[in-house]
């Protein structure tokens, strides 16, 4: 089964959705890049918002690649969190609430580099089952593009329906 960066953009929505409650940039428009690069095997950076997957290992294993993305974003989740991005790799390494976002979704650490097995039937794999499944099923880019707009409007409502009451 072979696949693309825009199958890996829609993992990304996928996983943010189930996971991370749309709290990540999007994948689409203005948000998070994700591409394939000269990296050793997965890179998020803060200063260009992007997730970088390696050249040599990308297209090969698409577990492994969506154990990639969900690695990278966890460092997101964890370090995007802190308003400071200068923060972002003291904050995002591999222990403290990385560490636990990974256990949290049945991730094992098997070393102090990042490097993790996934327990089989677990949630995370349980999650990766769930967007394999429904790959063909995607909404298009311009729904997803427009959800973190929708969001917004939402809670300005929220707020004006607050700060009016």
């Amino acid at each position: 089964m072979s696949h693309t960066i825009g199958d890996m953009k829609s993992a990304y929505v996928f996983f943010n959705r189930k996971r991370f409650n749309g709290r990540l940039p999007s994948p689409y428009g203005w948000g998070m890049t994700l591409h394939v690069g000269h990296v050793d095997d997965g890179i998020a950076e803060c200063d260009t918002d992007s997730i970088t997957f390696s050249n040599r290992y990308f297209g090969n294993d698409i577990r492994r690649d969506l154990y990639v993305l969900f690695h990278e974003m966890c460092h997101v989740y964890t370090g995007w969190e802190q308003s400071d991005c200068a923060h972002h790799v003291a904050v995002s390494s591999h222990g403290g609430a990385w560490a636990a976002e990974m256990l949290a979704n049945d991730i094992r650490l098997v070393s102090d580099v990042g490097h993790a097995e996934v327990v089989p039937g677990g949630s995370f794999d349980r999650l990766c089952d769930e967007w394999i499944e429904h790959r063909g099923q995607r909404v298009t880019d311009t729904e997803l593009s427009a959800a973190p707009f929708v969001a917004a409007g939402i809670a300005a409502l929220v707020l004006i329906v607050i700060f009016a009451g």
